[in-house]
């Protein structure tokens, strides 16, 4: 029998440490680790310690049972270590556990085991027997309570296990309180256990059977933290797809913007693009109308291969004209090809040459960045015309003769770098920090109230930065910069 029950104690830790290892890591993949699970995690070492230490001393009890009482009162202050941490576990359950709590109840429990081990020692043996039965009945019955509770929180199948389980460990537990009394108030108090026969077979059965549901327990908190897991990893791919869902209707909605961005720009630009068009046609006409009356009068043929020839380039002005009109206003997608940032900065000056003329602005440019970059021409064309078009309607508001636009590109070896200033009155301070935002701009004409911030989104797509500063005139300076890295993607 004695051998059996030392079987019972190592088969049972044996279990309940395999359950630990195997439910190790995921016990300890969220972050930060809630309390309940460091308590459950300290109540199942302090069992295991419990159900091995009695094991030992079941055995160690065979060659004196003296030395085997001695291991046991090790063993009840294991057990009664991890009926409080699994007691706290329950709590916390239900709600957080306050820290003054935790060290509270642990400062009690170290107190009761060095009280436990001198009665133990002075050999009161049923005395301190009886004091675990009645702690224990004591917690466990907090436990019922606590999971009682944090049912109608909570509608969970292991947890409900728990709570039946807990439930026959207290009536083991009262059954266990029971013996233990008989022993205590009806027989001799000061009368040592001095063999493994003197313990009552009752008492035996009871602790077995304790030691069984014990284990269920445990199983089944593992089983309530494996259903949390899962549900976790439910509403964590729940979530993503509800992500995604969100990141497409923000693209399309991008996309819209960008398109009414396109509109507003169209408007702007209409006059200038009208009188450039208006330029290369009416020359071609001209050219026309001589080359006809040449020949009507037989003109020499060189005269008419210069005619030719002039028709032949004004035309290439049209088209050139025409196709980038084309890259700028369709739709481009997301494609992405070799561009060079200089060849598009001067295509959108084309497109404001007539209204810079007019406006009298002067343009310097000193464009450095030969460099192909990786990237969608139709986005960057509306980077530079929103920014070009918010410095010359800065500069049309104001008074100054002197109207100076600036624009700058170079490189090094990591970053390909643009900035484009003026002498206009710059950005107010009150609006430097919201200039970016959507639907926030710092004028309320052209329609182009999104600008800044399409602007921003496009060049950070294209894992670029932009910044503002004031510049050396006065006015505004944006910065771009896009790393070396993106434009080889």
């Amino acid at each position: 029998m004695q051998s059996i029950l030392s079987a019972d104690f190592y088969l049972f830790g044996l279990i309940l440490l395999g359950s630990f290892v195997c439910s190790y890591s995921f016990l300890f993949t969220e972050k930060p680790v809630p309390n309940s699970i460091k308590f459950w995690v300290a109540s199942a070492l302090f069992a295991i310690a419990q159900f091995i230490t009695s094991g030992y001393a079941t055995q160690s009890s065979e060659i004196g049972f003296n030395f085997g009482l001695q291991a046991f009162a090790f063993s009840n202050s294991f057990y009664i270590i991890s009926v409080v941490f699994q007691t706290l576990f329950c709590y916390s359950l239900l709600s957080n556990t306050p820290t003054k709590a935790v060290g509270v109840a642990l400062v009690m429990t170290v107190l009761f085991s060095c009280q436990f081990f001198v009665t133990h020692y002075l050999g009161y043996i049923s005395l301190a027997a009886f004091e675990v039965a009645f702690l224990v009945v004591i917690l466990q019955f907090l436990q019922i309570t606590f999971l009682r509770n944090s049912q109608r929180k909570n509608k969970s199948i292991p947890l409900n296990l728990l709570l039946i389980f807990t439930s026959v460990e207290l009536i083991f537990a009262c059954g266990r309180l029971a013996v233990v009394s008989w022993k205590l108030f009806a027989s001799n108090a000061d009368q040592l256990v001095v063999s493994f026969d003197d313990i009552p077979l009752s008492l035996i059965l009871i602790s077995t059977a304790n030691m069984l549901f014990n284990v269920l327990s445990y199983q089944a908190m593992v089983g309530y933290w494996s259903e949390r897991a899962v549900r976790a990893k439910v509403e964590t791919s729940t979530e993503n797809n509800n992500i995604r869902e969100l990141l497409s209707e923000r693209n399309k909605l991008i996309g819209s913007l960008s398109r009414v961005n396109k509109t507003a720009i169209t408007g702007a630009l209409s006059a200038s693009i009208a009188h450039e068009l208006n330029q290369p046609l009416g020359a071609i006409k001209l050219a026309i109308q001589l080359l006809k009356t040449l020949v009507d009068k037989n003109a020499v043929p060189p005269i008419a291969e210069k005619v030719m020839n002039d028709i032949e380039n004004e035309n290439q002005k049209a088209s050139d004209l025409i196709k980038t009109l084309r890259a700028i206003f369709t739709d481009g997608g997301t494609e992405k090809k070799l561009v060079s940032l200089d060849n598009l900065i001067q295509s959108v000056l084309m497109l404001y040459k007539n209204k810079l003329q007019e406006n009298h602005i002067q343009v310097d440019c000193s464009l450095s960045a030969p460099i192909l970059i990786n990237g969608n021409s139709v986005e960057l064309h509306q980077v530079l015309i929103n920014l070009i078009n918010n410095s010359v309607d800065a500069l049309v508001g104001i008074d100054n003769s002197e109207r100076k636009l600036v624009i700058e590109t170079s490189q090094n070896n990591q970053s390909l770098l643009f900035s484009i200033s003026d002498n206009g009155p710059g950005v107010p301070a009150r609006q430097i920090g919201t200039m970016f935002e959507l639907i926030k701009d710092t004028k309320k004409s052209e329609g182009m109230g999104l600008g800044l911030w399409l602007v921003k989104f496009i060049v950070e797509r294209h894992r670029g930065s932009i910044s503002y500063r004031q510049s050396k005139f006065g006015g505004a300076q944006f910065d771009v910069v896009l790393p070396m890295s993106a434009n080889e993607g």
